[in-house]
């Protein structure tokens, strides 16, 4: 088993497997920081491309060794652009930045409540189940411009 990088032009390449041999791990995994830093990080320079939305997916512990990849990630959320990502539910770093990074908001709920055990994806009102209320929040702001 490893774990792969795609771009949206369809390269690929191997962010870590059991056989690499790295100062870096990630449970038994071997870790290619080099090799991910050389192939995925320069993608996120907000300086290098005229992209509006970048997708991550995702912002976990692995991708979290790279120094470079943290530093690409924190100039995305401090620029203008649009990012879309999926973010580890633990971890350490930019991890939990978030919103409130740094601060002790990091941890509350955008909703004004206790957050829930566990995170629901479609769970819009965070009332921590998906139902009928959520599918009518998204119904109601369909193909809305903000």
């Amino acid at each position: 088993m490893s774990f792969s990088e795609t771009r949206t032009t369809e390269a690929t390449g191997i962010l870590a497997r059991i056989d690499i041999k790295s100062r870096f791990k990630a449970g038994k995994y071997g870790v290619d920081v080099t090799g991910f830093e050389r192939d995925v990080v320069s993608v996120l320079d907000v300086e290098q491309t005229n992209a509006e939305l970048f997708v991550i997916d995702e912002i976990g512990k692995m991708e979290c060794l790279s120094k470079k990849f943290v530093a690409a990630v924190q100039d995305l959320f401090a620029s203008e652009r649009s990012v879309l990502g999926t973010v580890a539910q633990k971890g350490g770093g930019i991890v939990n930045m978030g919103a409130y990074g740094g601060t002790a908001e990091v941890s509350k709920s955008y909703f004004g409540q206790p957050v829930c055990e566990t995170i629901v994806a479609g769970d819009i009102n965070g009332d921590c189940k998906v139902d009928f209320a959520d599918l009518a929040l998204m119904a109601a702001h369909w193909l809305e411009e903000n």
